[in-house]
């Protein structure tokens, strides 16, 4: 009986949807779905994820479902992200304060798909919060995700990072705000793995950095970075030092470089961060560059954007 009350609600809400959702959005009708459960406080874990994938045949539906619901109902707990501290962050704890660093994240989801008898593994490793944390690897990991599997073929595994798509953390480590961006499901490899570096090589799917040390090297990976899909090399490096007395040169290398529309940098960060400057760029083949003079002696962020999109950060050491 409550599985058929599930079919009619899902039946009438996606009723009530234009026929055009799966031209814009493939997951449309699983967001909306999902969204109209809310937060089932009163349920446990088990109820809830059958509530989220009842509905659903396919793998990928319910990981996305449980992926919506994770990363919209969980926040990112600053105090056990910021202390690295995994002693609270089982699945249990969190699905129930509804609060967790990246481990705990990476382990309710894992545990959920477990239930929806989908293959999850919990990956951890490193990412980069800040510009202050290039080239100063960690020694242990800070960050975790994780790798899920639709069928049997041995290549068909895919990125989820439902932490990250919950929203951010400050510079400091301080304060979560929720900014859900689902960019992080099935995410694009190549971007993925410009941004994290698991603990263990063998969850890196595709190319990416060789050694701890090369990805602290790297700039700072934004979101935007997935909706180009990024690859190396991108240039200057991660910090880079040059002058105001000449130009630098900027070189991104995307996928989609022909999507972009405008390029535009941002120097310094909060209160002292200057607007948006518009580039002339080039681009030859799935090369983007321009040059840039800076103005400020000084050390700080830079930004680049495409088409308003945050997609790469460095740090600047200007003579």
């Amino acid at each position: 009986m409550k599985g058929t009350i599930y079919l009619i609600l899902f039946a009438l809400l996606i009723g009530q949807q234009s026929d055009c959702w799966a031209q814009t959005n493939t997951y449309q009708r699983v967001d909306d779905y999902v969204h109209s459960l809310g937060s089932m406080s009163s349920s446990n874990m088990a109820i809830v994820t059958d509530s989220l994938t009842l509905p659903f045949s396919s793998k990928a539906e319910k990981a996305r479902a449980i992926f919506v619901w994770v990363a919209t109902q969980i926040e990112i707990d600053p105090k056990t992200t910021r202390n690295l501290d995994n002693k609270v962050n089982n699945a249990e704890t969190v699905f129930r304060i509804r609060k967790g660093n990246p481990t705990g994240f990476s382990l309710l989801f894992q545990e959920m798909c477990s239930l929806a008898s989908i293959r999850c593994i919990s990956v951890d490793g490193f990412v980069k919060y800040s510009t202050d944390d290039i080239n100063e690897p960690l020694d242990e990991p800070n960050h975790a995700w994780n790798v899920i599997q639709l069928s049997t073929s041995p290549t068909e595994w895919y990125y989820i990072d439902a932490c990250s798509a919950s929203g951010t953390l400050d510079k400091r480590v301080t304060l979560f705000t929720r900014q859900f961006n689902d960019v992080y499901f099935f995410a694009d490899r190549t971007a993925f793995n410009l941004h994290h570096f698991p603990s263990n090589k063998a969850w890196q799917l595709g190319d990416g950095p060789a050694t701890l040390k090369e990805f602290y090297q790297l700039p700072c990976i934004l979101p935007g970075a997935y909706r180009y899909r990024l690859f190396r090399p991108i240039q200057p490096g991660g910090y880079f030092i040059s002058s105001t007395e000449k130009k630098a040169t900027f070189s991104i290398a995307a996928h989609n470089s022909s999507n972009v529309g405008t390029v535009e940098i941002i120097t310094g960060e909060g209160a002292k961060a200057s607007k948006p400057i518009r580039m002339n760029y080039t681009t030859e083949g799935n090369r983007i560059e321009w040059q840039y003079t800076f103005t400020k002696s000084d050390n700080y962020p830079v930004t680049i954007l495409f088409d308003g999109l945050e997609t790469v950060r460095f740090m600047a050491e200007i003579e």
